[in-house]
């Protein structure tokens, strides 16, 4: 299959000679849309701009990327954040009432002083729900020694399982054949390799 063709095209081309075999009415408009869906969530996987409406560019932020090393230790790094912040409203009264008297103390604004207390226990309930999620994450992940990689591709999967899971049964709808062998294989890789060509530009 030419990677140079437009990967839908081509493989809607596959599509219905399969389609044809196994003597398939098809709804090839419904087909076209899901394998742009299909490409598009491909596309944007690993992207690290996207583009608008009116062609101005976002950097895209938000992809996973630490490994299970550098996850525990940027928890690490927050849990002794938090700590260090909640000292304040303990550190700061002092520091004012020992050097000023009661004009340092009064300097303080409560109700600022308030506000940061009850966010910083809010945040520190994300915090734990972040905890959370994090222990259960590796439990799922299981054994974690040696592993490479964004430690949630291990739960979650990684873009291209996302892509097959999706194109498998769009496949098996589309053509009528449960035996995906070298066609799938071939739309696969084409769509694949159309992706991989974009994702490198972006980069």
């Amino acid at each position: 299959m030419n990677e140079q063709a437009d990967p839908i095209d081509a493989a809607i081309k596959v599509l219905k000679r399969v389609a044809q075999r196994q003597k398939k009415k098809t709804d090839w408009e419904k087909v076209d849309r899901d394998l742009g869906a299909i490409f598009a969530q491909l596309a944007l996987a690993n992207s690290t701009e996207v583009r608008g409406l009116m062609g101005e560019t976002y950097r895209r932020v938000g992809l996973p990327d630490a490994s299970v090393t550098e996850a525990k230790e940027l928890l690490s790094a927050a849990k002794k954040a938090l700590r260090a912040a909640q000292s304040l409203p303990k550190v700061l009264p002092n520091f004012a009432v020992r050097t000023f008297g009661d004009a340092g103390l009064t300097s303080i604004p409560s109700e600022a002083m308030k506000a940061y207390v009850d966010a910083l226990a809010e945040l520190e309930e994300c915090l734990d729900t972040l905890e959370e999620m994090f222990e259960e994450t590796l439990s799922k992940a299981g054994r974690t020694q040696g592993m490479k990689g964004p430690l949630l591709e291990r739960v979650v999967g990684t873009p291209i399982q996302h892509f097959l899971q999706r194109l498998i049964p769009l496949w098996r709808e589309a053509t009528g054949s449960k035996v995906l062998a070298a066609r799938f294989e071939d739309v696969a890789k084409q769509i694949f390799a159309r992706w991989r060509a974009r994702w490198q530009r972006g980069k």
